[in-house]
């Protein structure tokens, strides 16, 4: 994938709710704004026989939300998370703006070049514990004593057997893997899948609810520079994104995951965690604007969709190749068996799909008193061949 314009990101139409899923996506044209070309990639890489070393462009990858606008960079919001390259890249991951969100400097840090392939793995907590996260009832000593959590670190007075005050000390949060944390009990999600119908030309189209972005304290626009930042009640100044969000946050859109995190491989080699302590999606950490033509919806819900996306931002010619599935480049890293394709999770998407359509089905037919009739997979398209 390319682009030949300005600033534009695509998303995948798979998504990360839960585990450990992995993608990689293999460099084929940058370079540095002063170098680069204004033909059409198209005709510099007819010219030079080869798909690399065109010098154009840049790129930047990651994950994103939902509520991440295609105009706006990965990595440049609170809604992604993203690995950059261009001529102004000394680190991975030296965003606008996530630079100075929870990065850990990788381990060979450096300028990506044409021809690099960086795999990368995202890591997410039960959604078990992302509901308990969401609703403020979550309890790290209870519910996931084994999840890191942060960036905030509390403390708790320690037993002492002298009269008076007793120090404090911090807690001790040990970094195992979510995916380590054996199986759980699927929770109960309530998922409305509603998809409202559109008459179009001739044609109905099924419409999705759009979630809205929080602008003042999501946006590209530093906290400590925005006038309308939710201040936190303590300081009475805007909430410190590296120091003051946990997943007990009095504003639930700085909600952090528990044991989530974002690693990178260059070439097959770790480059280590370059992301920690995402940012909750699931409501009312993430909502859709009831004011409009959407007043019918009276509390923020879960339409299925919210999750981490993979994501890609291009610019002015820079491009490049993913693989969800694979053949990968490299593969995934058999040192983490827990981890799978998004190849694999695509596949169970539709899985779901079709199993809420046969639900919605069945469920019409008794709220109607009629019939409902469920057909097998495959069986539509059969007729129509």
């Amino acid at each position: 994938m390319n682009g030949e314009t300005g600033h534009f990101t695509t998303k995948a139409n798979v998504f990360a709710r839960e585990g450990t899923f992995y993608w990689e996506t293999k460099i084929i044209s940058t370079a540095p704004i002063k170098e680069l070309s204004t033909e059409p990639l198209a005709v510099t890489q007819n010219r030079t026989k080869t798909m690399t070393d065109t010098g154009r462009g840049s790129l930047m990858f990651g994950f994103a939300r939902r509520e991440h606008h295609y105009s706006q960079l990965v990595g440049v919001n609170r809604y992604s998370y993203g690995i950059r390259t261009g001529s102004s890249a000394s680190k991975y991951g030296n965003g606008n703006f996530q630079a100075q969100f929870q990065m850990v400097n990788p381990i060979n840090p450096g300028q990506l070049k044409d021809g690099d392939v960086v795999g990368l793995m995202i890591t997410l907590p039960p959604l078990e514990i992302h509901q308990k996260v969401a609703k403020g009832t979550f309890d790290h000593a209870t519910d996931a004593p084994h999840l890191k959590i942060g960036p905030k670190q509390f403390k708790k007075p320690s037993k002492s057997t002298s009269k008076g005050k007793g120090k404090k000390k911090a807690v001790v949060v040990s970094e195992v893997d979510a995916s380590k944390s054996g199986p759980t009990v699927p929770p109960k999600l309530d998922i409305i899948r509603d998809r409202y119908p559109v008459y179009y030309k001739g044609n109905i189209y099924h419409e999705s609810s759009e979630y809205t972005p929080i602008a003042h304290d999501m946006s590209a626009v530093p906290i400590e520079t925005s006038k309308k930042a939710t201040l936190d009640p303590e300081t009475g100044k805007p909430w410190d994104v590296l120091s003051d969000v946990h997943p007990n946050c009095e504003i639930p859109h700085f909600r952090t995951l528990p044991g989530s995190k974002i690693e990178m491989w260059l070439n097959g080699e770790y480059q280590g965690v370059v992301f920690e302590h995402l940012l909750a999606f699931l409501p009312p950490c993430s909502f859709i604007d009831t004011s409009g033509a959407k007043k019918q919806i009276k509390e923020p819900y879960d339409d299925g969709t919210l999750g981490y996306y993979p994501a890609i931002s291009t610019y002015q010619g820079g491009a490049c190749a993913v693989r969800f599935d694979e053949p990968f480049w490299h593969g995934v890293p058999k040192d983490r068996p827990e981890a799978r394709s998004f190849g694999v999770r695509y596949k169970e998407q539709i899985a779901e799909d079709e199993t809420a359509d046969r639900v919605d089905e069945v469920a019409w037919g008794i709220h109607s008193g009629a019939e409902a009739h469920v057909q097998a997979p495959g069986t539509v398209a059969q007729q129509e061949a």
